[in-house]
Order: structure tokens, then C-alpha cells, then sequence
């Protein structure tokens, strides 16, 4: 935007609209490069850290285990309303003892586990930043001169790609580890309790993942890439404001919102496009999870 525009005396017009079809060509550039990076490469980059990570795994195992075991108090507590009075006094007390018990762990384990894979996270972003830094400051003079690298879209790549490395690496894998100690609880409490039902509700799990499944894959393929739809609007509001006197000798401000607003116009009908469909396929999941209590009870009876 900037060149276009301090190099026009008097169309300037023209100057945006070239600005625009620069943008434009940055976006179809940037859609050709797509490099593949292994899962291996991601999870190297934490390996300084792993005695943080080992800590922090434990107590993920313990904190996703939290919520089986509530559901087996529960459980306990109210099946003790049914035997006698003195009987139902001592369980529920024993039941209370270990729900305060439960939360003073649960607060441990949590406050621990996001301590933990926190630091992972902060130092891991640091050294993503300081390599990334390094490898631009390594190359030509010509290459800052090409309109995919100004310094605005330079400094949102050091800004969006470590932390999106951060999110991928360690705090979606968080999430994961904590799934996985649910899921092992849960497992283990169903088939010591009732291995039958268990079995039933297994029966209706590839109902479940398929709809969970493809709810993904839409907000993946139909959903689209709107971050790189975004970054237009981006660039041209960075390149704006540093040159904004420029703009300003121009009067070219209302010129300059004009554009930003039609940048933002087309990711606006596709994000709702997007959600609305993302709905439905929510609901459908939803279906299935509740069809598959139904079925359990169903089962009971």
C-alpha cells in the first residue's frame, strides 16, 4: 500500500486499487506455499523441558479422572437414601469426607498441572520467536523488499505462529492428556461395576465418533482457512497505519475503511455460513450421545 501510494501525485484511485490487487496476490501467493511438519519435529522443540512435561502429564491423568469418580459419589451417595436412617448418616458422611478431600486434590492437581505445562508453553514460544527472528534477520536485503515480508506482516507471523505452536503443541495436548485419564477412569469404573451395560453403550460409541468426526472434517474442508482471508484485512490496516501521513495528505481516510470493510466482508458470510452448518452437525452428535443413554436405560429396564 505504502509504495503505490507515496509514488502517486495525483490518481490516487488508482493507488488503492493497485494496493488491492497487491493484496490479493499476497493471499494467492501464501495459498501455493504449504510446507509439511511432522508431529515428531513439534514435540522435539519441547524436549528441553521434559521433566516439566512429565509432572505435568501425571497430574493431567489424575485431573481427567476427577469427573468418573465425582459420578461414582454421586452414584454412592444416593443409592445410601435407600437403607436405613444410621446407615445413610455414616455413608453420606463418609462420602462428604471424601468429596473435601477430592477438591483439595482437584485444586492441587490442577493449579500444578497448568503451572507446569505454562512454563512448557512460555519457554517454548521464546525459543520459537528467537529462532524465527534468527532466520529473518539471516536473509537478503532483497527479500524485505517483497510484499509478503513488510514488517507488519513480518511482526504478526512472530506474534501468530509461536503461539499458534504453543496451542498445537502443548495446549491441545493437555486437553488430550486429560481425555485420556477420563476415559481409562471411566473405563475401569464401568466394566468393576457392570461389565454388560458397559458393552452396550460401547455398541453406540462409532455413532458417537461419527458425528463428532464429521463435525471436524466440515470445520476443516467447507470451513476453509478464514485466518488467511483475515490477513488481507490485516496487512491493509497495518500498512495504513504506518503510513498514515500519508494517508492523512491524501484525505484518503474514508478511502481506507471503504476497502478495509470489503476485505471483511467475504470471511463474514463464511464464518456464518460456517456456524450455522457447524450447528447442525453439533446436534447431530448430541443425538447420538443421548440415543446412547437412552439405549443403556433402555437396557436396565
Amino acid at each position: 500500500y505504502s509504495r503505490e501510494l507515496s509514488r502517486t501525485g495525483t490518481s490516487i484511485g488508482g493507488s488503492f486499487r493497485s494496493d488491492k490487487d497487491s493484496i490479493g496476490r499476497v493471499g494467492g501467493e501464501d495459498g501455493n506455499k504449504s510446507n509439511h511438519v511432522s508431529a515428531k519435529r513439534l514435540y522435539s522443540m519441547i524436549g528441553p523441558d521434559w521433566p516439566y512435561g512429565v509432572i505435568g502429564t501425571l497430574c493431567a491423568f489424575v485431573a481427567g479422572a476427577q469427573m468418573p469418580l465425582f459420578a461414582l459419589g454421586i452414584s454412592h451417595a444416593l443409592v445410601s437414601y435407600y437403607m436405613d436412617w444410621e446407615t445413610t448418616q455414616r455413608e453420606v458422611k463418609k462420602i462428604v469426607f471424601l468429596f473435601c478431600g477430592g477438591a483439595v486434590i482437584t485444586v492441587t492437581v490442577h493449579a500444578i498441572e497448568h503451572l507446569f505445562f505454562g512454563i512448557m508453553g512460555e519457554r517454548l514460544t521464546l525459543r520459537v520467536r528467537e529462532k524465527m527472528f534468527t532466520a529473518i534477520l539471516k536473509n537478503e536485503i532483497g527479500w524485505f523488499d517483497e510484499t509478503t515480508n513488510t514488517s507488519s506482516m513480518l511482526s504478526s507471523r512472530l506474534e501468530s505462529d509461536a503461539t499458534l505452536m504453543r496451542t498445537i503443541v502443548v495446549d491441545r495436548s493437555t486437553i488430550l492428556l486429560q481425555n485420556v485419564g477420563l476415559v481409562v477412569a471411566s473405563f475401569i469404573i464401568a466394566f468393576l461395576l457392570n461389565w454388560r451395560i458397559t458393552l452396550v453403550v460401547l455398541a453406540t460409541y462409532p455413532l458417537i465418533i461419527s458425528g463428532h468426526i464429521s463435525e471436524k472434517l466440515f470445520m476443516k474442508g467447507y470451513g476453509g482457512n478464514l485466518s488467511k482471508a483475515y490477513l488481507k484485512a490485516n496487512m491493509l490496516a497495518g500498512e495504513a497505519v504506518s503510513n498514515i501521513r500519508t494517508v492523512a495528505a491524501f484525505c484518503s481516510e474514508e478511502k481506507i475503511l471503504d476497502l478495509y470493510a470489503n476485505e471483511l466482508v467475504g470471511p463474514s458470510k463464511h464464518s456464518f455460513r460456517r456456524g450455522q452448518i457447524a450447528g447442525i452437525f453439533y446436534g447431530i452428535s448430541q443425538f447420538f450421545i443421548f440415543s446412547s443413554y437412552g439405549l443403556a436405560l433402555w437396557y436396565i429396564l
